[in-house]
C-alpha cells in the first residue's frame, strides 16, 4: 500500500505539467506571492487566424518576459522562460506558435534553436516533415501571475563528437512588433 501511494505521488509531481522541467519561482507582484503556472497544461488558449490575431493583439506591456533555468540531459536540452502579468487584469496574449517541438515546433512562442555558429558542430540528422504554418493564438494569462513556458531540444536527432560548447538562440514570439530574444551558451552531452 506504501509503495502506491509513493508511486502515485510521482506521478502527480511528474505528470501533472507534461514537461520533466522543474518549475520556477514566480515571486511577489503587487506585494503577493504569485503562484507560477505552466504552459500548455495549466493556461487556457486557442488558435485564431490571422484577420482575428490582429484584431485581438494589445501590446503586451504589462508583461515582462525572462529565460530561467537551462537543464541539458545525455538526450535533451530544456530551457524554462518566465512571463510575469503584472497587472491586475488577466491578460489575452496574442503570438506566433514558432516554437515547439524541434525542428518544425508550431505549438508554443517559445522557440529554442542551435544558433548558427553551432552549426559548423552540430548537425541535425534526423527526419525532415514539410512544416504546416502555425496559427496565431491567443494565451490567456492571469492577473498578477506569472506564467512558465518550456522548449525543449531532443538532441537525438543531431549528431556531433564530443562534448562541445555550443550557442543557443531562445525567442518569444509576439504576434506583432519587437520580441524578447536572446542567446545562451551550453555544453552538450559527451558523445
Amino acid at each position: 500500500m506504501r509503495l502506491l501511494s509513493v508511486l502515485l505521488q510521482v506521478l502527480i509531481g511528474c505528470c501533472g505539467c507534461g514537461s520533466s522541467a522543474a518549475t520556477l519561482k514566480c515571486g511577489k507582484i503587487n506585494g503577493v506571492e504569485a503562484r507560477t503556472l505552466r504552459f500548455p497544461g495549466q493556461i487556457t488558449f486557442s488558435s485564431l487566424d490571422r484577420v482575428q490575431a490582429k484584431a485581438r493583439f494589445k501590446r503586451p506591456d504589462a508583461l515582462k518576459v525572462a529565460v530561467g533555468k537551462t537543464r541539458v540531459a545525455r538526450d535533451k536540452i530544456e530551457v524554462s522562460v518566465l512571463v510575469r502579468n503584472t497587472s491586475r487584469q488577466p491578460f489575452p496574449l496574442v503570438v506566433n506558435p514558432y516554437g515547439g517541438s524541434v525542428p518544425y515546433g508550431g505549438d508554443s512562442p517559445l522557440s529554442v534553436r542551435f544558433s548558427r555558429a553551432a552549426s559548423a558542430v552540430v548537425r541535425y540528422s534526423g527526419r525532415l516533415y514539410p512544416p504546416e504554418p502555425p496559427k496565431p493564438m491567443v494565451i490567456q494569462l492571469p492577473a498578477a501571475s506569472c506564467t512558465q513556458f518550456d522548449g525543449t531540444i531532443d538532441l537525438s536527432g543531431y549528431s556531433y563528437k564530443g562534448a562541445p560548447e555550443v550557442t543557443l538562440d531562445w525567442a518569444f514570439y509576439f504576434f506583432s512588433g519587437e520580441y524578447p530574444k536572446g542567446t545562451l551558451k551550453v555544453r552538450l552531452p559527451r558523445r
